[in-house]
């Protein structure tokens, strides 16, 4: 959604045997005007979001509200048998406006593994957060029945209302 639109962001729905995200790899739905981002929903059996890239660019998964949005960021859905989130990579959405941050769900059948941070220091995470100048509340972070879940090496589930807000939930 570009500034000034105010129509709704489409949806991404992305099914596949497996997917990796590596150098600069990013899918991304966000807005800048009145209506809100698309949500992004991915089914695969193996997820790898590889953050390691010299060039410092994002990897990842992505939903935002930007800083001259009135609408909010989408809902991220992932349902994979095991996801690995390493070197930097991230799942997130995020505020920096007056709009809420989505919800972010993970349905994992067997692995969730966090690990590393990136050259440039991002660490690797799941998060929904409000930035410092958003007044939306950030929204919640579902986790569902992974066998295993490994955190290690500065990686982390993030939750952040780095604002004022005046309702905010964790799950």
């Amino acid at each position: 959604m570009l500034p000034g639109g105010v129509g709704q962001g489409g949806n991404i729905q992305l099914t596949s045997g497996s997917l990796v995200l590596a150098n600069g790899g990013l899918i991304s739905s966000a807005t800048s005007g009145q209506g809100n981002a698309g949500n992004i929903t991915i089914q695969t059996n193996w997820l790898d979001l590889n953050g390691a890239s010299q060039s410092g660019s994002l990897v990842g998964i992505v939903s935002v509200a930007t800083s001259e949005s009135k609408g909010n960021a989408g809902n991220i859905d992932i349902m994979a048998n095991s996801v690995a989130v390493t070197n930097g990579g991230v799942v997130a959405a995020s505020t920096n406006a007056q709009g809420q941050a989505g919800n972010v769900t993970l349905q994992v059948r067997d692995r969730l593994l966090l690990s590393g941070v990136s050259p440039k220091g991002q660490r690797s995470a799941i998060s929904s957060e409000t930035e410092k100048n958003g007044t939306g509340s950030a929204g919640n972070i579902t986790i569902v029945n992974p066998k295993t879940i490994r955190i290690e090496n500065g990686a982390g589930i993030l939750w952040a209302a780095r604002a004022l807000v005046r309702q905010a939930t964790f799950v």
